[in-house]
């Protein structure tokens, strides 16, 4: 993997990838190495997270297809090793949250809930739902 092809993205977006499939079988036990290194990267990789939980599902009966894409994760993690992203300290780091549940005023079915958490001016998560 040394002198790969470097990616820059990471899953192309129109990449159709069945359970089963018409193509060749490979290896199992090498399939699930290759994802299991894969997850123990995530930690570090967060980007990599969805990709790698989607391959996840291919476990058990892995196709040429499925070790393809594996293999552009890796290609993927390659090109983008250098690329830090560095968290500094703020002298007024601010850590909020906010929930609603009064049911959005409605009585009847009262299912409606709703968070908001934020860092500073910036939203790291949400949900909304009824």
């Amino acid at each position: 993997m040394e002198e790969c092809k470097l990616m820059t993205i990471l899953v192309y977006p129109r990449i159709k990838l069945e359970i089963s499939s018409h193509s060749q079988l490979v290896d199992t036990i090498e399939y699930r190495k290759l994802i299991s290194s894969l997850f123990y990267f995530t930690i570090f990789k967060l980007d990599i997270s969805y990709a790698v939980n989607l391959m996840e599902r291919f476990m058990h009966k892995p196709y040429v297809e499925d070790l393809n894409v594996a293999k552009t994760i890796l290609r993927y993690i390659m090109g983008i090793k250098n690329l830090d992203l560095n968290f500094t300290k703020f002298p007024s780091f601010i850590h909020s949250g906010f929930s609603k549940f009064d049911y959005g005023g409605d009585r009847d079915d009262k299912k409606f809930t709703s968070y908001v958490f934020n860092i500073g001016s910036s939203v790291i998560s949400w949900y909304s739902n009824k």
